[in-house]
This record gives structure tokens, C-alpha cells and sequence, in this order.
């Protein structure tokens, strides 16, 4: 199915200023027809009867002579008047042709843009470089538009790298713990319940990073934080305790020596 024809913002305009000088070139012509038609009138105050001889010596009735005058002059000003309204006009639809064009120009530069944007072409912007009008702010704002858009994309992207990175060792936690158990055909109880403490820990670990990760995606949302002073080196402190049993399970000598780090943030963000 064909699609109606739909006409550009730009003819639009174009034809709308060849009205506009169209019906302003009428009006004057049809002023012109009428003050030539008061003007011209020699014979007014001549009584009914006068004679007029012309230069080639006809004598004529004056007031003959004057409404043949009038007649021509107006018809000669009508049509020089249809004349030069028609050439205004076309010239005025030219150039507003070209001037609408260049003032939209911006405009196609937008939806050029728009048209190529995706998730490996965040960085298109249209850099617009002229005169400070309307336009220049509509394209700013676009280009201001769009940086919001690809922090939110780099954000997302992070997002995901984040939550792969941060899940994958208590996964691999669990599942070491799971195959190793399942390896040893004699495995008692206490191994078994061992393996159960060692999964439950890490299932707890991957719920905590899971809910980390909903705050620091709040947090770049700048929605949802609860921003307070802390102390880094009790949060180090804090995620030593909680590797414990993991450390004496690998026979690791872990020995710190911190300083104090203030900062401002979520507590359980800083946390992870």
C-alpha cells in the first residue's frame, strides 16, 4: 500500500510565504487599480458637452476621452501588477525554499544522528556550530540528551560486568564443595554436613552480592542511597571477618595493617 503523500515542514513554510507574498502583491495591485482610477480624472469639472481636440486634431467628448484613459491606465496596472506579483512570488518561494533549508538543516543533522545511534554507536553527536538560536538549543539539548544516554549505557554495561565478576566465585565456591563431596564415595556425615555449612555460607555470600548489586545499580541510578561517613578500614576489617572460615580452610596468614579512610557512601554498598 502506497503511503500518502506527506508534505515536508520545509514546502510547507515555502508555500506558505508565496501565499503570504501572493496576497500582499494582490493588495497592492488592486490599491494601485484603484487610486489610478481617482486620480486620473482631467475632465471631472468640465461641464457635459466639452470638447477635447487631440493631437491629431479629433475633437472628442471630454468625459469619453477621460473613462478611455482610466481604462487603460488600469488595465496596463493590472497587468504589470499580475506580472510583478508572479515574479516575487517565485522568486520569494526560491529563496525561502533555500533559506527554510539551511535554517533546517539541524534538524536532518538530528535525525541522521538518531538513525545511526546504537549500542556500539553511543558516541554519534551533532556538534552543532551555528548562530545561538532556537535550533542551537535544540541540538544541544539532543547532544546533552544523548552523553545522559551512554553514561546510562556504560553504567548498564558495568552493571552486567559487575554482577558476573562478583557471582562467579561463590558459584564456584559451591560447586567445588559439591564435586569434591560427590567424588568421595565414603563421605560420613560430618563431611556432608561440612559441604552443607560450606554451601550455605557461599549461597548466603552470592544473596548478599546479589543485593549489592541491586544498590550499585541504584547507586548510578542515584536513586535509593543512603550516603553517610564510614571508615574504609572497617569495611576491610568487616570482609576479613566474614572470609574467615575460608581462610583457616585454605591454611592462608592473612595480616593487615590499616590506616584510617574516611569517606561518604552506602554502607552496604562500600561493603561489597
Amino acid at each position: 500500500m502506497k503511503s500518502r503523500f506527506r508534505p515536508t515542514l520545509r514546502l510547507r513554510v515555502t508555500l506558505l510565504n508565496a501565499l503570504l507574498l501572493g496576497g500582499a502583491g494582490s493588495l497592492l495591485t488592486f490599491l494601485a487599480w484603484l487610486l489610478v482610477g481617482d486620480a486620473m480624472r482631467p475632465a471631472e469639472h468640465l461641464a457635459e458637452g466639452t470638447q477635447v481636440v487631440l493631437a491629431d486634431g479629433r475633437e472628442i467628448d471630454a468625459h469619453s476621452w477621460q473613462a478611455d484613459l482610466v481604462a487603460i491606465a488600469q488595465t496596463e496596472v493590472l497587468a504589470k501588477g499580475a506580472v510583478a506579483v508572479l515574479a516575487i512570488t517565485i522568486v520569494g518561494m526560491v529563496g525561502a525554499y533555500a533559506v527554510v533549508g539551511r535554517a533546517l538543516r539541524p534538524l536532518h543533522q538530528v535525525t541522521a544522528t538518531a538513525q545511526r545511534l546504537g549500542g556500539e554507536t553511543m558516541d554519534q553527536r551533532i556538534h552543532y556550530a551555528g548562530t545561538d538560536d532556537e535550533v542551537a538549543e535544540l541540538a544541544d539539548t539532543f547532544d546533552a540528551m544523548l552523553d545522559r544516554l551512554a553514561a546510562t549505557f556504560t553504567a548498564q554495561q558495568r552493571f552486567v560486568a559487575n554482577a558476573s565478576h562478583e557471582l562467579r566465585t561463590p558459584l564456584a565456591v559451591m560447586r567445588t564443595e559439591v564435586d569434591v563431596t560427590l567424588s568421595d564415595p565414603d563421605a560420613e556425615a560430618p563431611e556432608l554436613r561440612r559441604m552443607a555449612v560450606v554451601v550455605r555460607d557461599a549461597s548466603e555470600r552470592a544473596n548478599a552480592l546479589v543485593d549489592a548489586l541491586l544498590i550499585l545499580a541504584r547507586s548510578q541510578a542515584r536513586t535509593g542511597l543512603r550516603l553517610e561517613p564510614l571508615d574504609l578500614a572497617g569495611g576491610v576489617q568487616g570482609a576479613l571477618s566474614a572470609m574467615d572460615n575460608e581462610i583457616r580452610r585454605t591454611n592462608l596468614n592473612v595480616s593487615t595493617r590499616l590506616a584510617p579512610a574516611p569517606v561518604t557512601g552506602d554502607p552496604s554498598l562500600l561493603d561489597r
